[in-house]
């Protein structure tokens, strides 16, 4: 092996005599081999493959102690690692994805290095006859310590190839419009595929359809650009989500390639056509791939950044971030919508006839004891809100705990759970008409709120974390549906019972700030009822909507998209009469003349009713469509038999000779 004094020549003035005979010993340093680096392991993610799959190939080097090697992009004055394979059947697929790199810095120079433990994975595609199948070669590059010796690391990996009937799409020709190119300098490589008879590809510029695009894969080298192709053939339907376009016959496509990360040399430029394919009497799609090479002379020179290996790997994940972060943005968007409904059902929880005039009685109890100092009395309400905070945001950490990762999925698609849901938003509805009242047991709210005035700080906080147990008559059906909104959000229990709770707390810290706002807060009285009622009537629709979610799952067809649109708009009707003082509920007391808040409110209820109407016309409901069911009828064409087995579903296509659609949408 040759010995490399790299370091040594770097150190030293380009025209020096030192320089030329550092040189002159890098040149015959002759024969001298060392082992810094040994290959504890080479195997594939899997070990039988029908020809043309493409497979990861892992391969585990560990590097002596305070010795390195380099990774598999150019970097001036290193060797980088690259892998040979003795097969011209195995077909580099995709950028080699590198160990994780230490940047090494001197005055004049900087290089990328690998220590340690490294862990390559290459991609590869091979190509072969069906049996055992033996992926040989080299890991080829340097290892280093103030001197470098060449590393070679021979490997063998035993896998089997397994016979495949599949089509495969024939490359007749693969002609470089120009016979030399830059690293980067994109080449038009004319392409004459044909297709086998009775099946079809889809385009490499694909606009419609479910099926793949055909693409490229080239090394050592990568697609630059927009293939031309002829004009696809057309498949229309009246569902537009079924049409597509495709290629069939002899097909001529241009395709520009770039070499990427080569030297001065000829490069034989090895590639895959990656497709899908589809027809045969069977009418099903499969994928393929097929191999083929063409000749170019490189001319070397820097690769773009923005398309070396590495850098391409890079630009794959920023994709992935990106579309991580948008994702995230949507979850953010979701979490605003819940934590604002978080705070509508503290405003209503406040209203409540066994909330709303606590606000009053606790105030003058810590003015009270505030002994005329402002700045006390509202310490006092500052910890008391931090008390009732903190029982109810403690209440959505346990449910959330407990739901764990899975809560969405138990409330959005489990039956049972939903159907439990329903019952006792049912429970919850009735007791807000005022046919039974929910309360804790008596011994138990006895032993919380006993033992006399709670004074001070301390008694304070602690009157604070009883608001729930004191309330929990006018609360626990607005908290339960806090609680249903959070299990929405995996691990946001606490933080939308905090915002619930804070809604709560806020207006006693306003009036122990200034406590001259309670001679303009409204008076307790019979508005308090009305609006308990009023959430009945929605805690009711809520209610009817868990259970129609199951029967969705069930498939039972009682409460459809047209029944609960008449339920949703019924309620809402009846919401808006009784408002206007059209009925009254059973022991209701004879309201007062009707004032502009219940004109104004009941307009409101009856202007959505309409709206939700318009939904039997099969208008879209906006808002309303999160607690409508979704309508199961297909629309364009006529209607397909549907399985829910995939084995079932496939003999029926061989029956009748058509393709399988596999749906992966949920119901709820």
């Amino acid at each position: 092996m040759k010995l490399l004094l790299l370091l040594a020549v770097l150190g030293q003035e380009p025209a020096s005599p030192t320089f030329l005979a550092w040189g002159l010993l890098a040149g015959f340093a002759g024969q001298d081999n060392e082992d810094h680096a040994k290959l504890l392991s080479a195997k594939a993610d899997r070990e039988k493959i029908a020809s043309g799959d493409r497979i990861t190939l892992r391969f585990e080097v560990d590097v002596d102690p305070e010795w390195h090697t380099y990774p598999t992009y150019r970097q001036k004055f290193t060797q980088e690692t690259s892998f040979a394979f003795e097969s011209g059947d195995v077909f580099i697929a995709g950028p080699i994805k590198n160990p994780p790199t230490k940047r090494h810095e001197e005055k004049t120079f900087a290089y990328d290095e690998i220590e340690g433990l490294a862990v390559w994975e290459v991609p590869v595609r091979i190509y072969g006859s069906p049996g055992p199948f033996a992926v040989k070669g080299k890991v080829l590059g340097q290892t280093c310590k103030g001197v470098c010796y060449d590393m070679e690391l021979p490997f063998e990996i035993p896998i089997t190839i397994e016979a495949s009937d599949a089509p495969r799409v024939k490359v007749v020709s693969a002609k470089p419009a120009k016979e030399s190119a830059k690293n980067g300098d994109p080449v038009a490589v004319e392409l004459t595929l044909e297709v086998p008879k009775d099946w079809y590809i889809y385009p490499f510029n694909k606009a419609r359809g479910i099926g793949k695009a055909t693409v490229i894969e080239a090394f050592p080298g990568e697609v630059r650009g927009v293939a031309t192709e002829p004009k696809p053939r057309a498949h229309d339907e009246k569902d537009p989500d079924l049409a597509y376009d495709y290629h069939e016959g002899t097909i001529a496509v241009t395709v520009p390639i770039a070499p990427r990360n080569t030297d001065v040399r000829t490069v034989t430029m090895r590639c895959s056509l990656v497709y899908q394919i589809c027809g045969g009497p069977d009418k099903i799609c499969l994928n393929g791939s097929t191999p083929f090479t063409f000749t170019i002379k490189s001319q070397g020179g820097d690769d773009l950044p923005a398309w070396t290996p590495d850098a391409q790997a890079v630009a794959k994940t920023s994709a992935t971030d990106a579309s991580k972060e948008a994702g995230r943005k949507e979850l953010e968007k979701g979490l605003v919508v819940l934590l604002l409904a978080a705070f509508g059902f503290g405003l209503v929880s406040l209203v409540q006839p066994c909330v709303f005039p606590l606000l009053p009685i606790t105030l003058t109890y810590f003015i009270k004891q505030g002994e005329g100092s402002r700045a006390k009395t509202f310490l006092l309400t500052l910890v008391y809100g931090a008390g009732l905070i903190l029982s109810f945001t403690l209440i959505g950490l346990i449910f959330s705990v407990s739901l764990g990762p899975d809560g969405p999925r138990l409330f959005a698609a489990n039956p049972w759970v939903n159907v439990g849901v329903g019952i006792l938003f049912l429970w919850f509805t009735f007791s807000m008409f005022g046919l039974y009242e929910i309360a804790l047991p008596s011994f138990i709210t006895e032993k919380l709120t006993g033992g006399g005035p709670k004074k001070g700080f301390g008694g304070a906080f602690i009157l604070g974390l009883l608001f729930s147990v004191v309330t929990f008559t006018c609360t626990i059906p607005f908290a339960a549906n806090v609680l249903v909104i959070a299990a929405i959000a995996p691990g946001k229990g606490a933080l939308v019972m905090f915002v619930y709770a804070a809604t709560m707390a806020l207006p006693f810290v306003l009036l122990g700030a200034v406590p001259a706002l309670l001679k303009s807060m409204p008076k307790s009285g019979g508005w308090l009822h009305t609006v308990k009622v009023t959430m009945g009537f929605i805690e009711l629709a809520l209610a009817l909507f868990y259970l129609s979610k199951s029967d969705t799952v069930w498939r039972i067809g009682v409460l459809t998209r047209p029944v609960m649109i008449t339920c949703w708009v019924t309620l809402l009707g009846v919401t808006a009469c009784y408002l206007l003082g059209v009925f009254r509920m059973k022991d209701e007391e004879e309201r007062p003349a009707l004032g502009v808040g219940r004109m104004l409110f009941a307009a409101f209820f009856a202007a959505n009713a309409v709206f939700v109407a318009s939904g039997f016309t099969g208008r879209p409901l906006a808002l309303w469509e999160t607690v409508i069911p979704p309508s199961l009828e297909r629309s364009g064409g006529a209607e397909q038999p549907t399985f829910s087995v995939l084995k079932t579903a496939e003999e029926e296509a061989k029956k009748t000779g058509k393709p399988v659609f596999i749906e992966f949408t949920g119901y709820t």
